[in-house]
């Protein structure tokens, strides 16, 4: 089936994108600067689209500024979450938001497009899994029946934090105030286990002062 699917994808013209991200560098800049939790959330999916939104829509309006892209999505649990990526991108990049035409999630069971994207997503996990297992700079070249199929494959490393959250701060709308604004950021996991640990730490110390009086 895999293969089926390939050979149709192969005979048609399309340019794929793709991103990975490096969880463990994400989690590690997230917890360590407060300015990330006001800028992403603590789960990497809506940073991770906004990046893809905005690689599309660039390349989209250098080789055909006349056109727009309706987006398509799979309809699950993040629908939400990409669908407040895709409206931040418009705002944040208004010079690109007359390439983004819609945004709309579909049953991928039933929609050939996405289940297309999701092999151009497996493929784009081999290149990324590939690239970390190596321990390289850079990614290992596709197989070479993919090459005039696939425009980027990004990775979201610690340093592309960083960078975007420097670029961010210098931008006079930020101060302004005039960025999509995110509410506070919540307690994160490792806050939450540490309250946990305290209180379970205040019961076992409350027990045995009860068992003492008892004695």
């Amino acid at each position: 089936m895999r293969a089926d699917l390939e050979l149709i994808l192969l005979s048609s013209h399309w340019i794929g994108f793709g991103l990975g991200v490096l969880i463990r560098d994400y989690q590690e800049v997230w917890n360590a600067f407060p300015v990330a939790r006001t800028l992403y959330r603590e789960d990497p999916v809506e940073a991770a689209f906004s990046q893809m939104f905005f690689e599309i829509a660039r390349a989209t309006q250098k080789a055909a500024p006349d056109h727009q892209v309706a987006f398509i999505i799979d309809d699950s649990t993040y629908s939400g979450k990409i669908a407040d990526a895709f409206k931040a991108v418009k705002i944040i990049h208004p010079s690109l938001a007359s390439s983004m035409a819609t945004l709309d999630p579909l049953d991928d069971k039933i929609t050939p497009p996405l289940q297309m994207a999701d092999l151009i997503a497996s493929i784009v996990k081999d290149v990324f899994l590939e690239w970390l297992a190596q321990g390289k700079a850079e990614y290992a070249p596709l197989e070479l029946k993919w090459h005039n199929h696939f425009e980027v494959i990004g990775k979201w490393d610690k340093e592309h934090m960083l960078t975007n959250i420097a670029e961010t701060l210098i931008d006079p709308r930020y101060e302004a105030r005039q960025f999509p604004q995110r509410p506070p950021p919540g307690p994160t996991k490792r806050d939450l286990k540490r309250k946990e640990k305290q209180r379970r730490k205040a019961l076992i110390k409350s027990a045995g002062l009860k068992n003492e009086k008892r004695d």
